[in-house]
């Protein structure tokens, strides 16, 4: 019985702790994978495309260097059964978390060979309760990385089971799950330097045999990286990584590693210490620092600590020796020291190398609980005891109240301009919440009042970063809300002076040409923003508008029915549509389209 209590425990902490979530909508990054992207849209039709096309082809025509096709298959299968739906993903995310943090507790029980299930239960609930997970499990996104944690460690359990039995079935197990791993997300690869550590230091394998046996994971990795390949056209693409989501490409030198190791202390002060969360930590919020900033030398002397430790604790503290070691090694693929990725710094960079923080925590509340007994007798461990469920309600209260705030984005961005101050970003995403929001709002006091907000949030914004196009752009589309026609060309000018190709820019050109009653000379800007980007549903529905409004019918159908093709789920074109057909007098067809409107929107031209 309490096995199973056990083996619960960790999954029902984690349900639990984020079941404030099930009722959240879409944030976020959910727009690109999931709401807006095309190919998900198509639910199960779209699956194949999904497996031979880079991860953001579905939203985007810019290219990429992600191939993480089995998230994008969940999230196929939630739009196939739950379109436009965000509570049925919410609660699979949630509950995938749960399954994640009972297969760590396997796993770390048949890593101590079941020396004591309070230490595997410790760590797993330490990990489960951990508030530095929050946009993991908040954002339904970041399926990817729950998804390839969660296929990973089935893929070191595997490993360790056909290391003790000798049974091909695990072996096969081993390698099915860590291809599903590597097609979640890739920065799972580095489970096989782990693999080979376990083997080595809790089975005391021989480094020729951990090596064979660890090396059976290359199998996936081998078919992963040739599926990788053909999808974006290259082992690691093409795609240039701007300075707006990494600083250090603006580094060189000395100077880019003392940076990196700088914002490695970062990532380990927000592990120990999570505090002050935020989404994003763009530009500027993170500075660029030299040889003399303490930060470097707080990180240099941390890591050397952690290197002594490891050597110091190799044989008389094995776990903690593996703990620092799987930390290290998981982290260093987003640490920037060897190789530039996509961003310098994001807490869901963390889901994966804070198991290593959970095991060392986890076992030093165990280790003092136990004292010189071989397993620890709770009634005895008082005092360890209390410090261990302190510790875990000071997380859980932690990852509740910051779980609430992803809730919608006005919430979220509200507190993270508030957390990470000089980021251009979180300005940005309040600003365009905000004004989003004001263009639902009856035209009066209360919407010019939130188009004022967002405009000084983007005014913010756009001072931290003058050159950030989205900002400005998005300051042009403020003030063509509040019919300010001059100065919103005015910002779109200088966007098209950064980047002439600047897609959604372009069309708020011609949306601001048809509101000053000129349809003809906007629908070059319409063309112009669906030819840079065919997945704009945007500029379809608006060629659609100028055509219907130059009496044009049947084109207008055209471009409306091409807006439908690209965003199925969007009511107001089959509503427009129904009207172009009345304008025609068929209104037979116009009832067959209203209904369609009707059947996303039941309120729409009510």
């Amino acid at each position: 019985m309490q096995k199973v209590a056990f083996l619960l425990l960790p999954a029902l902490v984690g349900i639990l702790l984020y079941s404030n979530s099930f009722n959240h909508e879409y944030v976020l990054d959910d727009e690109e994978a999931i709401v807006q992207n095309r190919i998900v849209q198509q639910g199960l039709d779209g699956i194949s495309e999904i497996w031979v096309t880079e991860y953001r082809a579905g939203f985007s025509t810019e290219k990429g260097s992600l191939y993480r096709p089995m998230a994008l298959t969940l999230f196929a299968i939630e739009s196939e059964i739950w379109p436009q739906n965000p509570k049925p993903a919410h609660v699979i995310n949630v509950l995938l978390y749960g399954l994640c943090c009972m297969v760590l507790y396997l796993w770390l029980r048949l890593l101590f060979r079941d020396r004591d299930h309070w230490l595997a239960l410790m760590i797993a609930v330490i990990f489960a309760a951990h508030p530095i997970h929050t946009e993991v499990v908040a954002n339904i996104k970041s399926a990817d990385e729950i998804l390839s944690l969660l296929f990973g460690l089935l893929a070191l359990i595997g490993i360790l089971k056909y290391f003790d039995s000798k049974s091909l079935s695990w072996m096969f197990t081993a390698l099915i799950a860590f291809f599903f791993a590597l097609s979640s997300k890739e920065g799972v690869i580095l489970l096989v330097p782990v693999a080979f550590l376990m083997l080595f230091m809790f089975r005391k394998a021989e480094l020729t045999k951990a090596g064979i046996h660890s090396a059976i994971l290359m199998i996936p990795t081998g078919i992963y990286l040739w599926m990788r390949s053909k999808a974006i056209g290259g082992l690691v693409g093409s795609e240039e990584i701007p300075m707006l989501d990494n600083v250090l490409v603006s580094a060189s030198g000395l100077e880019r590693l003392t940076s990196a190791m700088s914002i490695s202390l970062l990532y380990l002060v927000k592990l120990v210490y999570p505090a002050t969360l935020s989404h994003d930590y763009s530009y500027n919020q993170i500075e660029i620092v030299g040889l003399s900033a303490p930060s470097f030398w707080i990180a240099f002397i941390v890591l050397v600590a952690l290197v002594y430790c490891i050597w110091k604790w190799r044989s008389t503290k094995p776990i903690l020796a593996f703990s620092v070691l799987f930390f290290l090694l998981t982290f260093s693929l987003y640490s920037n020291l060897f190789v530039t990725i996509g961003t310098h710094f994001g807490e869901r960079l963390l889901f994966v190398p804070s198991i290593g923080f959970c095991m060392a925590l986890g076992w030093g509340f165990w280790h003092f609980g136990k004292g010189k007994a071989e397993v620890l007798y709770p009634r005895s461990a008082t005092l360890s005891m209390a410090f261990f469920g302190i510790i875990v309600f000071i997380m859980a209260t932690q990852t509740i109240g910051r779980s609430a705030l992803w809730k919608v984005e006005i919430t979220l961005f509200t507190a993270d301009v508030v957390n990470a101050p000089k980021s251009t970003r979180t300005h940005f995403r309040l600003g365009r919440a905000l004004n989003k929001k004001a263009m639902t709002m009856d035209e009066g006091s209360a919407q010019t009042s939130l188009y004022n907000q967002a405009k000084s949030e983007l005014e913010e914004s756009v001072a931290i970063y003058p050159k950030f196009t989205d900002a400005l752009g998005e300051l042009g589309l403020v003030h063509q809300n509040l019919k300010e026609y001059e100065k919103a060309m005015s910002y779109n000018e200088r966007v098209l002076k950064i980047n002439p190709n600047h897609h959604t820019t372009i069309n708020n050109i011609g949306a601001v040409l048809f509101l000053q009653g000129n349809p003809e000379a906007a629908i070059p800007y319409f063309n112009r923003a669906l030819e840079l980007n065919p997945n704009f549903r945007d500029p379809a529905g608006n060629l659609g508008s100028c055509f219907g409004t130059l009496e044009q019918y049947e084109e207008a159908i055209k471009w409306f029915k091409v807006a439908v093709d690209i965003d199925p789920n969007y009511a107001p074109n089959y509503f427009f549509i129904a009207l172009t057909y009345q304008n025609l007098d068929k209104q037979a067809e116009s009832n067959q389209w209203i209904a369609k409107a009707r059947a996303i929107d039941p309120n729409i031209g009510r």
